[in-house]
């Protein structure tokens, strides 16, 4: 560190001494000051799934389908993440309200189906 900044810091660690106020600085050099414990947060969540698996997984049943329906079984992973990962390729795919979705029964199979003329929820426009 410079002289400078040694001598600021200095005074720094002075004050919130004789303040009274617990802290934790670490200076240019990497040398912690004071009593507290650093704690380093991780913006990082656990994965349920390997990066990327259930987007391949719902993708390659897409690029298979032939006709308008299709049937998805969850596999490894669990409806939810089938279902929404469906909605979004299907969306991407063909345009908001072309298809719908639903689960069987059992919750082991999405079940989607793209619909020729878009459903229009809210009455039609044209």
């Amino acid at each position: 560190m410079k002289e400078i900044e040694q001598k600021t810091l200095s005074r720094v660690l002075t004050l919130l001494d004789t303040l009274g106020f617990p802290y934790a600085i670490i200076d240019g050099d990497g040398v912690k000051h004071g009593g507290l414990e650093i704690a380093v947060a991780s913006n990082k969540k656990e994965r349920r799934y390997p990066h990327g698996a259930p987007t391949r997984y719902v993708r390659q049943w897409m690029d298979n389908m032939e006709g308008n329906l299709l049937e998805i079984p969850v596999g490894d992973f669990d409806i939810d993440t089938i279902q929404s990962l469906a909605c979004s390729e299907a969306g991407e795919r063909w345009g908001q309200g072309s298809y719908t979705t639903t689960r069987t029964s059992d919750n082991q199979t999405l079940q989607l189906m793209r619909l020729v003329r878009p459903l229009v929820l809210f009455g039609d426009k044209k």
